[in-house]
């Protein structure tokens, strides 16, 4: 019995993993560039409606560590979002991070 045969080359094992590797890479650069995206069209827009307040409770959030409850808790819980998309710099004074928050909310909003 004789089987056909065909002209292309076997695969080099290895080429297959970095093809996947690759693959890997590509989406999560993507994912990153799509989240970065989001965070600057979508969520931070949002802190547009009264940025002093979301500034003031981050400052809050940063200073005093004592545990929040009832309904400011929610309030909180969306400007520590902010904190997230905004990070505060290693080292860096709370008030001095406070401002650039504030120029960065500033700088949006217009």
């Amino acid at each position: 019995m004789n089987f056909p045969v065909s002209g292309s080359k076997p695969d080099m094992p290895g080429i297959q993993a970095v093809k996947m590797l690759l693959i890997v890479l590509s989406i999560l650069v993507c994912i990153s560039f799509m989240s970065q995206w989001y965070a600057e069209q979508v969520s931070l827009p949002r802190y547009c409606s009264n940025p002093d307040r979301f500034v003031q409770q981050i400052g809050d959030m940063n200073i005093d560590n004592q545990e929040i409850a009832g309904d400011t808790r929610r309030a909180y819980m969306i400007a520590a979002k902010l904190e997230f998309i905004e990070p505060r710099n290693s080292g860096e004074p709370v008030e001095a991070y406070l401002n650039r928050l504030r120029y960065r909310l500033e700088e949006k909003c217009r």
